[in-house]
């Protein structure tokens, strides 16, 4: 890459290098000397200042006589460059789906890997930011996992051509999970989501934007100048309000942070560096974004009820003698079969309704039947959990150590838990 001395100043430019060859004879001819720079984008060609004015017009009068003929309509086209091996950022997508689909649905990750990976508002509202990541790779049935490989290879592999895989895949990740961290952050606390539609969308927005702005500067009416973008958001209005149950908000998020990232990467100054690293590396960053933020949902997240011992260990009349254990103690004397399951409903006190409200969502999630009321007097309101489980010492205690975990954030607290047994 070469750049024009820093005394004079550019006066046309083109991303064909023959254009501005083309007019730099032109200058010659007349005795003008000039320079031939290239920015990433496109060449450009300066004189020296001194010169600026006289060079400019002859340029004029030049584009005024000379007809239009096959170099005018190629600078208004120009031939596309395609990086080499532009696919193969979408077969690593496809692996990646599919990769994590089999290992949740064969038991190779834990059994609440996809409730800690998938996109809850109260969560990501309470600092699990790594949701909006993990979200993305994660699909409610096969169907919703099918559609959205198909989608995303195909605008996946259109954005690869323009900006090549690594980085295409690089900007579609980051953008859709910002994208996510956006809609959860904003949204209700109840809101729940997961699927790479958000990603598919943000690759057609990436690369509709990139287009737009690369070729803007080129000699053309405004319809062909603005028709990338128009026929992205055609397409995103297509695709990304069909169907029932269909996340519109979600899909129109995606799309606006990739347009958003399109823009940024066809300026000059990103261009350049982004040509300046290998598509690998840049790849390789897309997977560690995701592969962190699973990290982080199996490892950090608060205590799931899925995870509480429910052993049998202590006999009912061995239970400690504490509060938990007396409880349960009297729950056996009454007829209860302490080796079989029983509705036991555990008491949280929230500081006022939306911390209800919230709480509730979240418990809920993890497989407890909520109800809330309010508690009377100081604003409080209580939200009572009810769950069948096995009334064992470490089930009550490791439940209430968990909820705890879990409803902190939000002022909550656990006060305890009562059951009717199941003596009938």
């Amino acid at each position: 890459m070469t750049d024009p001395p820093e005394p004079w100043t550019a006066i046309y430019s083109s991303p064909l290098r023959s254009a501005c060859d083309e007019r730099a004879f032109v200058l010659a001819a007349v005795g003008i000397a000039s320079a031939i720079g290239f920015d990433g984008l496109v060449h450009s060609l300066a004189v020296a200042r001194a010169d600026q004015a006289i060079a400019s017009a002859q340029l004029r009068s030049y584009e005024q006589e000379r007809p239009a003929g096959p170099l005018r309509a190629a600078a208004a086209a120009p031939p596309a460059r395609v990086p080499a091996g532009a696919w193969l950022g979408s077969v690593v997508y496809v692996l990646v789906l599919l990769g994590v689909a089999l290992a949740i649905s064969n038991g190779l990750w834990p059994a609440e890997a996809f409730e800690s990976g998938v996109l809850d508002a109260a969560r990501v509202q309470s600092g699990q930011w790594w949701r909006a990541w993990t979200a993305l790779t994660l699909h409610w049935d096969a169907a919703h996992l099918v559609a959205n490989l198909g989608a995303g290879v195909w605008f996946g592999t259109l954005a690869g051509r323009q900006l090549g895989g690594g980085c295409a895949w690089l900007l579609t990740v980051t953008g859709a999970a910002l994208a996510n961290l956006f809609d959860a952050h904003f949204g209700p606390p109840w809101y729940r989501s997961a699927g790479a539609s958000t990603a598919v969308f943000a690759a057609l927005g990436l690369m509709s934007a990139h287009s737009w702005r690369t070729r803007r500067h080129l000699p053309q009416q405004w319809a062909r100048r603005w028709a990338p973008l128009i026929a992205g958001v055609v397409l995103l209005g297509w695709f990304g309000t069909a169907g029932e149950g269909t996340d519109v908000v979600a899909h129109a998020l995606g799309f606006t942070m990739g347009a958003l990232f399109g823009v940024l990467a066809a300026l000059p100054a990103v261009a350049r560096l982004l040509q300046r690293l290998p598509q690998w590396l840049l790849a390789a960053l897309a997977l560690a974004s995701l592969g962190a933020a699973w990290r982080c949902a199996l490892t950090h997240s608060a205590p799931t009820m899925d995870r509480v011992a429910h052993t049998l260990d202590i006999s009912p009349m061995e239970f400690p003698a504490d509060a938990d254990g007396d409880a349960l103690r009297r729950v056996a004397e009454d007829g209860a079969d302490m080796s079989s399951p029983m509705v036991i409903d555990y008491s949280v006190t929230a500081p006022d309704e939306r911390a209800a409200r919230v709480i509730a969502a979240l418990v809920e999630a993890q497989g407890f039947d909520p109800s809330i009321s309010d508690a009377g007097g100081g604003g409080s309101w209580s939200v009572y959990c009810s769950k069948s489980m096995l009334a064992t010492y470490e089930g009550v205690v490791n439940t209430q150590a968990a909820l705890n975990a879990l409803v902190a954030s939000h002022g909550g607290r656990c006060d305890g838990w009562a059951s009717f047994g199941n003596g009938g």
